[in-house]
């Protein structure tokens, strides 16, 4: 998705796909995560709860900052100073 936004984009558009993208990994990490703690629940085994702790640590790590936001998008100079003065 984010590689598909196009520079001549307003700023606002290419947040909103932005995030958009995001929710979606978010998503896509959290929802196997909570299965392997059902599946630990259930089960007793310890290997799906290693396995949900390895995801959420890994969705923390993917966590929006303004630097990874401004080497994903492609910004224009002007945005990136818009963005750099709103922080």
């Amino acid at each position: 998705m984010i590689s598909s936004v196009n520079k001549d984009v307003s700023l606002e558009n290419k947040l909103k796909t932005y995030q958009t993208a995001s929710i979606i990994k978010y998503a896509l990490l959290e929802g196997p995560a909570f299965f392997a703690i059902v599946a630990y629940s259930l089960t007793g085994n310890a290997l799906p709860l290693v396995i949900a702790i390895c995801l959420v640590l890994y969705l923390a790590v993917q966590r929006p900052n303004l630097h990874k936001l401004m080497d994903t998008l492609p910004l224009t100079s002007d945005e990136k100073r818009k963005l750099q003065h709103n922080q």
